[in-house]
């Protein structure tokens, strides 16, 4: 949890309340909240497309498409706009999935992750942004623990229970 001592306003010192630091000029609550993200699982016959990490944390493991959102972007724009960046995709949102906490890596940081289901509307697939590679993986065969973050394997366990996959 990052803490805060100064209010980013006016610079006064913040006084701290049972929960959240404030400041006492401004009347600005300083709210330790978790950071909204959105991860889209891009859907083509039987299988998801998956991107491998080319950042910290997790770097180098499976991941969904996704990320953070943008300051009042909503969670199907902003799976729209991973996908675009991620993979050179444009997707359709066909269905909501859920939504699921986590720790982004070690850093204290939460995440509130809300996750779509979509197909690919066009777009020529490749690798961009943080991934540094994508890969086609059968439902049925993936094995939710080999994902970065727990929100992807709940998200992935959602996916087949939806799908009424078994494995």
């Amino acid at each position: 949890m990052s803490e805060y001592n100064f209010c980013s306003k006016c610079g006064a010192q913040l006084k701290k309340n049972k929960t959240d630091p404030y400041c006492p000029i401004c009347k600005i609550v300083y709210y330790h909240n978790s950071k909204p993200c959105c991860g889209v699982l891009i859907i083509r016959d039987d299988e998801l497309l998956l991107g491998i990490r080319k950042i910290n944390p997790f770097k180098g493991q499976l991941d969904v498409i996704g990320g953070f959102l943008l300051e009042g972007e909503h969670p199907e724009d902003g799976c729209r706009r991973e996908a675009l960046e991620e993979t050179g995709l444009k997707i359709k949102i066909k269905e909501y999935l859920g939504t699921y906490m986590d720790e982004y890596g070690d850093c204290g940081i939460w995440v509130l992750s809300m996750y779509c289901i979509a197909e690919i509307e066009s777009g020529k697939m490749k690798a961009n942004d943080d991934v540094e590679s994508l890969q086609w993986r059968k439902i049925s065969e993936l094995n939710p623990e080999e994902l970065a973050f727990k929100c992807n394997r709940e998200a992935i366990q959602a996916l087949k229970k939806r799908y009424q996959i078994t494995k």
